[in-house]
C-alpha cells in the first residue's frame, strides 16, 4: 500500500486515504466520513470477515478453518452441505489483520488510518483471530459456537473463561479488542454510531434464551432494520442484544479499567463514574480504539446511541452486547458493574480464537476430527 499525505495546517501531515473522521462536536450519530481513496478499507469492510467452520488441530493452538458460503451458511463454498450443529465443528467468524493509527485533525476532529502493514513501526497491530459466529453454548464444561442450540447464561465470568479455555490452547472469551474492533468496523461501514437505527434493535431474549442459527439461510449478511431475530453484523449473530457477553482482558477498579492487550501488556484508562447514554469514549484521544465510555448524557438517537452501566466497586469484569433488544444495545453498550463470580440469567459470552490460523480446502477439512 502506498500512503500519501497532506500539509496539516500548523505543521505535520495527515493521511489521505484509508481513514475515517469523527467530529466530537456533532451530537448527531451520523458524525463519520470515510476518504475517497479507500481501497484498502473498503475491502477490509466487505471481505475482511467471514464465516468458516473450525477444528481444532492436535496438540492445540492451531485450528485449521473451511470456509462458508457468504450467502447461505448451510453450504460450503462450493455448494456442498455444510453441517453447523457441531459434528462439523465450530461456526466461527474470522477477523483479518491490518494496523491503524490514530490522528488529531483539530480540536473536534479525529481521524483512524488502516493499512495493511506497520508504516512507520508506531501503527497498532491487529492480528487475525475468530470470533464465534453465534453466542456461546457450553457442552460437558467446554464452550462451542453453534447453531440450533439455545445459548448458555447463569454461568459466571469465571466460569466461561475456564469453558473456554478447556477447548485448547489458544481458546478463550470474545476479548476487548475484538470487541472495539466490531465498533470500529461498523461504523466505518456505515458512517453512523446508531446502528440500531440501520441493523434493527432485534427481538432476541434471554429468557428464554433465542435459538442460535436464525442467520444461517443469510450467511453474513447483515441484518436491516430487524426486528424480531437476532440482530447480525460482519457475519456475528447477536453482534449485540439477546443476552450479554462477558469480555476477556478487562478489569475494572473504581472506574479505572485495566485493559490487558493480545502481547500480555496492559494499560489503564479511566472510564466515567455515571451511568447512562454515552457521549464520548476513550477511542476519541487515541492511540487505541478503546470504546471504554467516558461521559454519558446522550440519548438512544443522539451521539453513540448506547447505555453505560457501572458501578465504583473494585474487581469488576466487563459484558458487551446487552441484555435485551432494546435502545440501550449497541456495539457501544458497557456494563461494568458485575464481579467475575456472579452469575445472570441474561449474561452469556461467545467463543474466541487467537493462534495459528490455516485454512484448508473442504475435502482436507471433511478428513479432520471435530475435537
Amino acid at each position: 500500500m502506498r500512503r500519501r499525505f497532506f500539509n496539516k495546517i500548523g505543521g505535520g501531515y495527515l493521511p489521505t486515504d484509508n481513514f475515517i473522521v469523527f467530529d466530537k462536536s456533532v451530537s448527531d450519530p451520523a458524525n463519520i466520513t470515510i476518504s475517497e481513496d479507500s481501497d484498502f478499507l473498503n475491502r477490509l469492510i466487505t471481505s475482511g470477515f467471514y464465516r468458516v467452520l473450525c477444528k481444532s488441530a492436535m496438540g492445540g493452538g492451531e485450528v485449521f478453518v473451511c470456509r462458508l458460503k457468504d450467502s447461505d451458511s448451510n453450504l460450503y463454498l462450493d455448494g456442498s452441505p455444510a453441517v453447523l450443529t457441531g459434528q462439523e465443528g465450530d461456526v466461527m467468524v474470522v477477523f483479518l489483520e491490518f494496523w491503524y493509527k490514530w490522528y488529531k485533525v483539530d480540536d473536534n476532529r479525529f481521524l483512524y488510518h488502516f493499512a495493511d502493514h506497520n508504516i512507520d513501526g508506531t501503527y497498532i497491530h491487529v492480528p487475525k483471530s475468530l470470533v464465534g459466529a453465534y453466542k456461546g453454548y457450553v457442552s460437558l464444561n467446554k464452550l462451542y459456537s453453534w447453531s440450533d442450540v439455545k445459548p448458555s447464561t447463569s454461568i459466571s465470568f469465571n466460569d466461561f473463561r475456564r469453558y473456554a479455555k478447556a477447548r485448547g490452547t489458544g481458546y478463550q472469551m470474545i476479548d476487548f479488542q475484538q470487541h472495539c474492533v466490531i465498533a470500529m468496523m461498523l461504523y466505518a461501514k456505515y458512517k453512523t454510531r446508531d446502528l440500531q437505527g440501520v441493523l434493527g434493535a432485534g427481538g432476541a431474549t434471554y429468557d428464554p434464551t433465542t435459538t442460535t442459527g436464525s442467520s444461517n439461510a443469510t450467511g453474513g449478511a447483515d441484518t436491516k432494520n430487524e426486528s424480531s431475530k437476532y440482530v447480525c453484523g460482519l457475519g456475528l449473530e447477536g453482534v449485540f442484544g439477546g443476552i450479554n457477553e462477558w469480555v476477556e482482558g478487562v478489569e475494572i477498579n473504581n472506574h479505572v479499567w485495566t485493559i490487558t492487550d493480545q502481547d500480555g501488556s496492559t494499560r489503564k484508562v479511566n472510564a466515567g463514574k455515571s451511568s447512562g447514554y454515552i457521549t464520548n469514549v476513550a477511542a476519541e484521544n487515541g492511540p487505541f480504539f478503546d470504546m471504554v465510555p467516558t461521559n454519558v448524557g446522550g440519548s438512544d438517537s443522539t451521539h453513540y446511541s448506547d447505555y453505560y452501566s457501572r458501578t465504583s466497586n473494585n474487581s469488576i469484569v466487563l459484558a458487551r452486547s446487552c441484555d435485551s433488544s432494546s435502545s440501550f444495545g449497541g456495539v457501544a453498550f458497557a456494563y461494568a458493574s458485575y464481579v467475575a463470580s456472579s452469575t445472570h440469567l441474561y449474561s452469556g459470552s461467545r467463543l474466541a480464537f487467537r493462534g495459528t490460523i490455516s485454512e484448508v480446502s473442504m475435502e482436507q477439512f471433511k478428513k479432520l476430527p471435530a475435537l
